[in-house]
């Protein structure tokens, strides 16, 4: 089965983002992935001192934010320790969003020894609260079976959960399963219908995905639809969309046949290691149907394609 895909968030930008937290009345911080209910008066918490007291009450926000503190380095020097102390203090006290933080310290062994048993509980914890990035990392742990049993109707269960909650990532886990008939039966159209879901909000491997089953005559799409998929994630710079992309171009299926278009897209896959061998034996069989003209203006369309990307090498496809 294709890799099963696990949100993972990068808690330094956690840490920066609960470090500079507010405090205030039946309100809450939306500026990250997940939301932090606020209960006090509205005050930002810019003091560390005053950060520290509200902690040391009881306050579970000013723990995590004192905890993204620590982890950052942000005013004072960065304490792994600290930060796991008082994260354990939020996510004891019922708070989700430490819950998860734990999950995700314990999983990737951050600053302390890893234990899967300890992550699946805080995950298990957190997601029981409606967390969906929680609901996702636990149906992760059940299906690869981390911290617990190996159970994919579980798995499904947590991914569903979390996909209808419009979460990208478990909507792609969702249709793997539906997919690939594990913990449920084989169901193409239930895969294609959750792939697109998370297609649709831009997620590389569901869009790939999505063009595939309909490429391999799984699902009934319109041929125009996937090339629009294999285009997006293309132009996001992956070889294997750019050769299949190239493959409909050359074929004229679901567009216009358009050998220069194709030339430019196997001449990009080419840039890449893993797929050179594929894309320039494909580039190749299509330059002996193609004029010398041909051949250079498609190169200059790729030049072209690169020199958009702000993060292009610059180097000219061969």
């Amino acid at each position: 089965m294709k890799q099963i895909y696990l949100t993972i968030t990068i808690l330094l930008e956690i840490a920066i983002f609960l470090s500079s937290s507010m405090v205030s009345s039946s309100a809450e911080v939306r500026n990250f992935p997940f939301s932090v209910t606020i209960t006090s008066k509205p005050t930002p918490i810019t003091d560390l001192q005053m950060l520290r007291r509200l902690a040391e009450k009881g306050d579970a926000n000013a723990q995590l934010g004192l905890a993204g503190r620590y982890f950052g380095g942000k005013e004072v020097p960065q304490d792994y320790n600290q930060a796991i102390v008082w994260f354990h203090k939020a996510a004891e006290q019922g708070n989700a969003v430490g819950q998860k933080l734990l999950g995700i310290i314990y999983s990737e062994g951050i600053g302390i020894g890893k234990d899967e048993a300890k992550a699946f509980d805080w995950c298990q914890k957190a997601a029981k609260q409606g967390d969906a990035e929680a609901q996702n990392m636990l149906g992760t742990k059940y299906f690869d079976g981390a911290g617990t049993n190996k159970d994919e109707a579980e798995a499904l269960k947590w991914f569903r959960s979390a996909a209808v909650q419009n979460l990208a990532a478990a909507q792609y886990n969702l249709a793997q399963l539906y997919a690939n008939g594990l913990g449920v039966p084989r169901d193409d159209k239930q895969a294609a219908q959750w792939y697109r879901k998370a297609a649709e909000q831009d997620h590389q491997g569901a869009q790939v995905a999505l063009a595939t089953l309909h490429t391999k005559g799984l699902v009934s799409l319109d041929s125009k639809e996937a090339v629009q998929w294999y285009r997006k994630v293309a132009e996001q710079g992956d070889c294997s969309a750019q050769i299949r992309l190239g493959t409909l171009y050359r074929e004229g299926q679901g567009t216009q046949k358009d050998i220069l278009e194709a030339y430019q897209w196997f001449a990009l896959a080419a840039q890449k290691k893993e797929c050179f061998q594929e894309a320039i034996k494909a580039r190749d069989e299509l330059a002996k149907t193609m004029t010398r003209e041909q051949i250079a203006e498609a190169k200059k369309r790729a030049v072209a394609f690169l020199a958009s990307k702000s993060d292009s090498k610059k180097e000219t496809p061969k």
